[in-house]
């Protein structure tokens, strides 16, 4: 997936590049006018990230001159603290979401997961970094390319989409495999996920200890 951070400030931006480029991304990072206007005139970026604290930069002109150009990539914000009374008047003028400054990376990775990640609706078709599910043909892909899935693993994968945000417990997601009527131990809920991350790889489903398994934000 690409993504373009737009912001003159090099001690926030390289952190974000390197937590882009770990979770396997294209990221592109413009911090001058000009390199902004160029990125965005592009319109390939699926993830823009818009630092509003550049003084060196119009962000406002550049998300309006966007969004005016067809821009229709996923706009994120980044606002310090106190710069706007109203952070609202963002999403008014094209943005999808702000952000607050200073956040943790963790943060930033679960806003955009959960942005870009659409409910599998009655299109039946959602997707988020490499991954895409098409609930209405039963079709994964990885990087463009199908995944064979099982039918408990591909039953798995659909429960925890859903609800990319939310943490699942064993118990939750055997009731999504078997049912209400089947007790099933919590280590045939681990074969499964072992089973998935073998094929969407290992980072695709994320491990919260002591409570069970949620979808992760590197995708």
């Amino acid at each position: 997936m690409k993504w373009l951070l737009v912001g003159d400030d090099e001690s926030s931006a390289l952190p974000i590049m390197e937590l882009m480029q770990r979770a396997g991304h294209e990221p592109d990072w413009a911090s001058s006018e000009y390199e902004a206007e160029l990125g965005l005139l592009h319109l390939v970026h699926e993830l823009v990230l818009i630092d509003f604290g550049s003084p060196t930069l119009n962000p406002l002109r550049l998300l309006r001159g966007y969004r005016r150009h067809g821009g229709t990539a996923v706009v994120i914000a980044l606002l310090p603290q106190g710069q706007l009374e109203s952070p609202e008047i963002l999403l008014e003028e094209g943005a999808d979401d702000y952000l607050m400054k200073p956040f943790e990376s963790q943060d930033l990775g679960l806003r955009v997961r959960q942005l870009l990640w659409r409910p599998l609706d009655e299109r039946g078709a959602t997707s988020m970094g490499k991954l895409g599910i098409n609930a209405a043909e039963n079709l994964v892909t990885r990087d463009g390319m199908p995944v064979t899935l099982r039918r408990s693993e591909y039953r798995l994968l659909i429960a925890l989409a859903n609800d990319p945000a939310r943490v699942f417990t064993r118990s939750e997601l055997a009731f999504y495999l078997y049912g209400r009527q089947r007790a099933v131990a919590g280590r045939a809920v681990d074969l499964v996920v072992h089973g998935l991350r073998d094929k969407l790889g290992a980072q695709a489903i994320m491990t919260v200890r002591g409570v069970g398994y949620r979808m992760s934000h590197l995708l």
